[in-house]
Parts: C-alpha cells; structure tokens; sequence
C-alpha cells in the first residue's frame, strides 16, 4: 500500500448522499479518493474508466444498503476488485454498512466497518487506512450552508470578498488561485509531501461562520490542501446567475501559492487559513 492510499468508492447512485459524504471525510484525512464524479468526464467510455479506476487504487470502499445490493454497476466494481485479491492475495474490498441489510454470502465474511453511526464506522476504516486520529467528517447540512455563502458571493455580501479586495492582485496572478474544475489537476501535480499527514490545519470560511479541519503534512503544497478542500464542500458546477468563482488560502492575510509548501509558509500545526474566493462576470 502507498503511504497515501488510494480508495475507490463503490455506490449505488439513489446513495449519493452517503458516497459524497464518504469522500469528503476521506479528502479531509488526506486520503486519496477514485470517485465517479470527479474521475469520469462526459463522453468518455465507463466501462474502461472504472476499470482502470480499479486497477489504480489500493482499496474498494462498498458503500452497503439496499439499493447497493441490487445495483448493477456495484456487483460489476465487486467482482473486478475481488479478482485483483486473488491475483495480489491481499484485502482490497471493505465493505461499508451504512444500512442493516442481509449481506450476500461473498460479503458475510468478512468484517465490515459499521457506518451506522458514521464516526465509528470512519474511525474503524481509518484504522485500515493507517489513521489513527481522523479529523471531524464534514457533514451535508455543513457543506450546504458553506455552499450557500460561497454563492452569497455573487452579490458581493459575503465577508471573504473583503478579504481578497484587500490582497495585491499581482500576487494572485502568480499561481496562488484555482478555479472550479481544477481540484483534479491539481492534486496530480502533488509531489513534494510524503504521504503520512502529521498535522491538523483548520480553514476559516468567515461568510459560513464554520472551520473545516484538514490532516496535512508540511511537505504538502498550498495547491493541494486548498485542492482538497474545494473537493470536500463540492464546489465544481457552483454558478450563481453569471457568475463564477475562483480560490485562494490565506495565512495570516497573505495568500500562499499553489507551489509553496507549508513548511516553507511557516504553517505550523493547529494554525488557522481562511479561504478566499472572489467571482468574475462570464460575457
């Protein structure tokens, strides 16, 4: 297994609720995530996308209900990761309960992580993970509320357009934003951390009136937690009339650059960033 495993996250799609939830507390905990929404693009062939998706990751996450165990698409992901525990010998489906059901008899064997009660159940596939002491999950009523003040935006009401008013834009040409979409690319140019997350951050989002907590490691670059963090509240697609929005961290009121890393931006351990977005007009 990598020091930052990798986990494809197998859903019915009438479970998004819970495989969104799922992500965003894997995201948060540094965890990398193969995810059908982020890594299938229009027009592109499924079947050999989720294949290779498979094949590319350490574990399969089964997100277990009802309408898992009917799903076709669920069965398919099951049977292709069970062949690769055969040819590897080694666990790589965890099964998921987040419904009471009546496993099929491949599953009743093996012990699941019983998400039932979410904490309990993350706290027992971190474990797996190789995290002891995950950050708190990021809920879809918390996500909500941050997603409705980041749309606040638009009319200019919301505090962080403050803050970004205030910065020099030069320093913002200088690779210090991301805007929606580009959470992808830019977790794949990350290279400079060493995978075991050694710390936790929080990011501030004054106009939610919340903080997200994130697990980072110093090696980690700017890009890549404020990558992560767009991931986890699920921002790609977010228009409001016609606008559309683009992201910096801050800390201690200076934006930090995709390139840089926390260690060499003096970010140390419980320290508080501030997400920052500013919109532009689309003609």
């Amino acid at each position: 297994m990598s020091a930052r495993p990798k986990v494809f996250v197998s859903y019915s799609s009438a479970d998004r609720y819970h495989a969104e939830r799922l992500v965003a507390s894997l995201v948060l905990n540094a965890i990398q995530v193969w995810y059908d929404q982020n890594d299938i693009d229009v027009g592109q062939n499924l079947h050999a996308r989720i294949q290779d998706g498979l094949l590319a990751v350490d574990y399969l996450g089964v997100v277990l209900t009802a309408r898992a165990l009917e799903s076709a698409w669920v069965t398919e992901e099951l049977s292709l990761a069970k062949q690769r525990e055969l040819e590897e010998r080694r666990v790589i489906v965890l099964p998921l309960l987040f419904e009471r059901v009546t496993l099929p008899l491949h599953l009743r064997a093996r012990k699941y992580a019983d998400f039932t009660d979410f904490s309990s159940g993350f706290r027992e596939l971190m474990r797996v993970l190789g995290r002891n002491a995950p950050v708190d999950d990021l809920d879809e009523t918390l996500r909500k509320r941050i997603r409705d003040a980041i749309l606040q935006l638009g009319s200019g009401t919301a505090a962080d357009v403050q803050t970004i008013r205030s910065q020099e834009m030069a320093r913002i040409t200088r690779g210090t934003v991301l805007g929606l979409h580009q959470a992808e690319k830019q977790l794949a140019l990350e290279s400079g951390a060493d995978g075991r997350s050694s710390a936790t951050v929080f990011v501030d989002i004054r106009s939610a009136d919340t903080s997200v907590p994130i697990a980072v490691d110093f090696g980690e670059r700017g890009g890549s937690v404020l990558a992560r963090v767009l991931q986890a509240i699920n921002v790609d697609g977010l228009v409001a009339k016609n606008q559309r929005f683009s992201f910096l961290l801050l800390y201690e009121g200076i934006p930090l650059e995709l390139d840089e890393t926390l260690r060499e931006a003096k970010v140390t351990d419980g320290a508080h960033l501030q997400l920052a977005a500013y919109t532009f007009v689309i003609e």
